[in-house]
């Protein structure tokens, strides 16, 4: 909800920027590289803000306890961020997601409320998309899922043994078209191996926060290019 929020922020302020600068150019002849510093140094004040409210304390605190039984993989200007699971563990886990992937909620898409039932007013809850893989030995079994910071919903299982060839090898079935009892199967796997409530909270709000600061590096390293 937070990068819904300042998504419609900068909008709203990107469509004042245009007013007055159409204003502008009837009466004064305004250099667009000025115009353009000045919007991009409106727009860091702006997140400069936002980030000054630092890391919100249920983020904070997930990314503590996460990080007791899996190592945060995150560099700074890189969208994908990794979790990767220590050595006591029999199989090694990889979850990874991208900031860039935030987007509208598809999990609602399939969703036909039963009779009884209400409809979702609220469509626009943002999801991300993340994959977990589990390797053992030379052979992965990767889970391609989404979640909206609680619940997650597997969208495919693929197996991919040593030496795969991605093009013709055979990954997998559609993952609902399975049998009820795998799907709830695979997803109490996936419960039982430390992907949870907890991992998809921190995928989420991460999602948010990690976006917001590489935005607000963004418009520093093109300020700076301008300003040279």
């Amino acid at each position: 909800m937070a990068l819904l929020l300042r998504t419609a922020l900068r909008s709203q302020s990107r469509a004042i920027a245009a007013h007055f600068q159409g204003l502008a150019s009837r009466h004064t002849p305004v250099r667009a590289a000025s115009t353009l510093l000045d919007s991009l140094a409106s727009e860091i004040e702006h997140e400069k803000e936002a980030l000054a409210e630092g890391m919100e304390p249920d983020l904070a605190q997930v990314m503590e306890s996460l990080g007791r039984r899996m190592t945060i993989q995150d560099e700074p200007g890189s969208t994908e961020v990794s979790l990767v699971s220590g050595s006591e563990r029999p199989e090694q886990i990889t979850i990874k997601f991208n900031v860039k992937d935030v987007g509208a909620n598809d999990m609602l898409d399939e969703f036909e409320p039963e009779e009884g039932e209400e409809e979702f007013e609220n469509a626009d809850i943002s999801t991300v998309p993340f994959s977990v893989d589990v390797r053992k030995g030379d052979h992965t079994l990767r889970f391609h899922c989404v979640t909206g910071g609680e619940d997650l919903t597997i969208d495919e299982v693929e197996f991919e043994p040593k030496d795969v060839d991605y093009d013709t090898s055979y990954m997998g079935p559609e993952f609902n078209d399975l049998d009820d009892s795998l799907i709830d199967g695979f997803h109490d796997y996936l419960q039982e191996i430390g992907v949870d409530n907890e991992v998809t909270s921190f995928v989420m709000g991460y999602s948010e926060h990690k976006e917001g600061k590489e935005y607000a590096q963004w418009l520093q390293n093109v300020k700076g290019f301008l300003e040279k």
